[in-house]
């Protein structure tokens, strides 16, 4: 082991002269001075106000040994004033004061005069400057809750002083945010997790504004021994702010598309009936571009709602799941006259379903199949029950399995395929998709299966009330 050439002074606050002895001895029986006999402890006797006094020089590292309550001024003082460690009686054991000694020995700290220890091969003082320089905001609590650590960032977004952070806890520093950081930092505590959460809230650097971070939260260890939780904060309130911004736009801009879109398919009907043969294939693209245009809105104005949290509502009737699934697929196939789409299935089953938003399902599920697949290859369709109370619906498309570890990422907003031509879509439809099967008690997943890959979905043959 490397040998300390440092001091190290521990300075006792209170406690009985059989407990002072007690820390001597320990201290002195520890394997800690066995091993690095170059270090020196100095043990210091005296108040809180004396130990600011007499602690050591610029090359002395302190650490503070208390039996009785510190104030949180006394305790801020103390790290304000370069003590690397402060542990209250209950802590005073061999364990962990060989520990704290041996890493106040080895990797130095800022001492009283503020002057930085010198540590072999500068990787600590390295470390502190990338910590010191990080444009998002760190900080570390003990387990007393106490902040230990800040960097510039994180006092900037408390908009409080570097020092003003140690010794207190949240409650002292950020009075409105302080429910969700102490939970949190609790948790860590008691699970060993680590946790990403976003805060909303406000700080003394701009009161009365509310803003979101984005924060990760970790435990913190030396050896085996959890020492505190560590947090990064990130703020994101302008990206959130931008993300309502356009949420709100393509609300409004869905709304207001659909009288003059209702006005084009009216008029294509029209149209068609007084145009010769040779022309009404010309309608026809009209109108199916329309009809695809008038699902893109459909699925944005939809989209809105989730964003803006106010859920899918579906309203369940009595239904033929069969009679839904042929009509889409017909409606499907005359917007792909050469795609191959098989359908499998009974000759009906009935349920209490929404029909209008399942076949909303249907319609993106397959229509994605049809988007996906291999060019030329059929879309297997299958329906049929499972135990009586549940029905499931099977969509397969040949091509590349999708990997496993990227099948969620397919559920997520505006996920569009790579493959040439599967630009003609938001990307919306499974999102969509998932949000109303589960507004109807079910579950939709994708899975690769040899040869490509299988959407499935189980819908409950009644829909909860409420959905």
């Amino acid at each position: 082991m490397e040998k300390l050439s440092k001091h190290i002074a521990i300075a006792v606050q209170g406690g009985s002269s059989a407990q002072q002895d007690q820390v001597l001895s320990i201290l002195r029986a520890s394997d800690l001075f066995h091993m690095s006999c170059e270090a020196q402890v100095v043990i210091q006797i005296g108040t809180v106000a004396e130990m600011l006094q007499r602690c050591g020089g610029a090359h002395t590292v302190t650490i503070a040994l208390v039996s009785g309550e510190l104030s949180s001024t006394e305790h801020q003082e103390l790290f304000n004033r370069g003590f690397f460690d402060v542990l209250h009686a209950a802590e005073w054991t061999e364990p962990r004061l060989a520990r704290v000694v041996l890493r106040a020995g080895a990797f130095g700290r800022t001492a009283v005069h503020g002057e930085r220890l010198p540590v072999p091969g500068g990787h600590s003082h390295f470390l502190e400057t990338i910590v010191d320089a990080a444009p998002m905001g760190i900080a570390f609590w003990d387990r007393d809750l106490r902040y230990r650590r800040v960097n510039a960032a994180m006092a900037a977004i408390n908009g409080l002083a570097v020092e003003a952070h140690y010794g207190r806890t949240p409650s002292e520093v950020l009075p409105e945010l302080s429910g969700q950081i102490e939970s949190l930092v609790h948790h860590v505590l008691a699970t060993g997790e680590t946790l990403c959460q976003e805060q909303t809230g406000a700080t003394p650097a701009q009161a009365g504004r509310q803003r979101t971070w984005l924060v990760n939260y970790f435990p913190v260890r030396s050896d085996t021994e959890l020492d505190g939780v560590a947090a990064i904060w990130e703020e994101v309130s302008e990206r959130k702010t931008i993300e309502k911004e356009r949420e709100r736009f393509i609300a409004v801009l869905g709304h207001d598309l659909r009288n003059p879109l209702s006005a084009i398919l009216m008029s294509t009907q029209v149209l068609r009936n007084r145009v010769d043969d040779r022309e009404k294939g010309i309608v026809d693209r009209i109108k199916r571009s329309g009809f695809r245009m008038q699902r893109m809105i459909r699925d944005l104005l939809d989209f809105a709602r989730l964003r803006q949290g106010g859920g899918l509502h579906v309203r369940p009737t009595n239904g033929d799941l069969v009679e839904v699934l042929r009509d889409v697929v017909l409606e499907l196939k005359q917007g792909h006259p050469d795609s191959r789409v098989s359908v499998s299935a009974p000759a009906s089953l009935g349920g209490m379903w929404d029909l209008e938003r399942l076949a909303q399902v249907l319609s993106n599920l397959v229509g994605n199949a049809l988007q996906h697949g291999l060019p030329g290859s059929e879309v297997r369709v299958e329906a049929h029950e499972t135990g009586g109370d549940w029905v499931e619906v099977t969509i397969f498309n040949a091509g590349e399995p999708i990997a496993r570890e990227q099948l969620e990422s397919f559920f997520e907003p505006f996920r569009q395929g790579t493959q040439e031509g599967t630009r003609d879509s938001l990307g919306l439809g499974l999102f969509i998709a998932r949000a109303l099967v589960t507004a109807h008690g079910g579950s939709v997943n994708l899975r690769p299966i040899e040869g490509g890959t299988e959407a499935l979905v189980r819908l409950p043959r009644h829909t909860p009330s409420g959905g």
